[in-house]
């Protein structure tokens, strides 16, 4: 009962099917991340927001959007243009 084309038998794998390779018995645990594709992705997940929270993204998406290229000059423009908003406005309580 192993109709690849409906994917009936629980045993094959659609993504080996689409491929067209065969299953060698792994089953659908073939389809499953491993580990260290796993770490990889939180790896980079845990750096993307680590940028984010040191404003690396922000400043290349200023670079992007001023279509400027990374400086000294640049970095300090723009960490003077983020503080400034940040700070000066006034905050009650």
């Amino acid at each position: 009962m192993r109709r690849t084309a409906g994917l009936t038998d629980g045993s094959v794998c659609p993504t080996l099917v689409r491929k067209g390779l065969r299953s060698c018995g792994a089953g659908a645990s073939a389809c499953q991340p491993s580990f260290s594709q796993l770490l990889r992705r939180l790896f980079r997940l845990v750096m993307a927001l680590l940028r984010e929270l040191a404003d690396e993204s922000a400043y290349q998406r200023h670079l992007k959007a001023h279509g400027r290229t990374h400086s000294g000059e640049e970095w300090r423009r723009f960490s003077e243009q983020r503080l400034r908003e940040r700070y000066s406005q006034a905050k009650c309580c």
